[in-house]
């Protein structure tokens, strides 16, 4: 070998291993895929080709048929930080914090239900884990159940009339005993010869006067008759199904943590509370009622 020959040998050798070098820096600086970008070699030609046992197929032609649909998600972005909430999923995280949840299924990444005794595979998404469990917090009955949460129905007529059943029932009942009943009583006590007159005596209410029993106004029981009224109406509100209550929204998220018997008592504590309010609304109805009756009176009167 010439000296020529021996230089450009060693030239080679020295270029190669400068090339292994720069490649093995390469491979470590890019981490796992690094070793893809140094596969440059053609593939190997196979054997039986080479020999001839393997006849060389003509390529088939293009598929003419339309290409299937393709979804939504194969135009994302493959880059897109999963950690970064859009603000379609803020807006369902902030409707299930409110107790407003959406049927399963529509949050982005949710596995729907399936039936059964063995429970879904948690997906990878962190947030839909996090909206189905809030999920099955926020209706434990339904689950114990088996039956879908109940969606709250917008309010009926007949629930919306019901105050002023209430205040007119009121009305009607005082009517009754100012109008019909208490003349009735006052004459058969006062026996008096010549008639007086039904405002007169109301209108000396205004008055306040100093001397006990110079009102005029005969007692009559009005209790027991308010009293009766009273059951009357909250029956119907009890069987009707309006006397639901709708407890406050950190109450709401702490009640399905607590035990059943908790549960109990503060919910039926609060329909009770409801039922305290509105015969507190009935006697101011009263109230006012007598307040106009006394009012007009002594205006007719004068």
């Amino acid at each position: 070998m010439s000296a020529a020959a021996r230089a450009e040998a060693r030239r080679k050798a020295i270029l190669s291993r400068g090339g292994d070098r720069l490649a093995k820096l390469t491979t470590s600086a890019r981490g796992e895929d690094g070793s893809s970008y140094l596969n440059t070699d053609a593939p190997a030609s196979n054997s039986r080709a080479f020999v001839g046992d393997e006849s060389i197929m003509p390529t088939p032609p293009a598929r003419t048929s339309p290409s299937p649909h393709l979804p939504a998600d194969a135009f994302v972005a493959p880059n897109v930080d999963p950690s970064v909430w859009s603000q379609e999923q803020q807006a369902q995280l902030l409707q299930a914090l409110m107790g407003g949840m959406p049927g399963p299924g529509q949050f982005p990444g949710m596995v729907p239900p399936i039936q059964g005794d063995i429970p879904p595979t948690p997906p990878d998404d962190p947030f839909a884990t996090m909206m189905a469990s809030l999920q099955q917090q926020s209706h434990p009955q339904a689950q114990a159940t088996g039956k879908a949460p109940a969606v709250n129905a917008p309010p009926s007529r007949l629930q919306k009339v019901m105050p002023f059943v209430h205040l007119g029932a009121m009305w009607l009942l005082l009517g009754y005993f100012v109008l019909y009943k208490e003349p009735e009583l006052f004459q058969e006590r006062a026996h008096l010869t010549q008639a007086v007159s039904l405002q007169s005596r109301w209108s000396e209410l205004i008055h306040a006067p100093s001397v006990a029993g110079a009102w005029g106004i005969t007692l009559v029981p009005f209790f027991w008759a308010f009293t009766t009224i009273q059951i009357v109406l909250h029956s119907m509100r009890i069987l009707s199904g309006f006397d639901a209550v709708q407890p406050p929204m950190l109450l709401s998220l702490a009640l399905p943590h607590l035990p059943p018997t908790i549960t109990s008592v503060v919910v039926n504590g609060m329909k009770y509370m409801q039922m305290a309010s509105l015969f507190l609304d009935d006697i101011a109805g009263l109230i006012v009622g007598i307040g106009f009756l006394i009012f007009f009176s002594n205006l007719f009167t004068q």
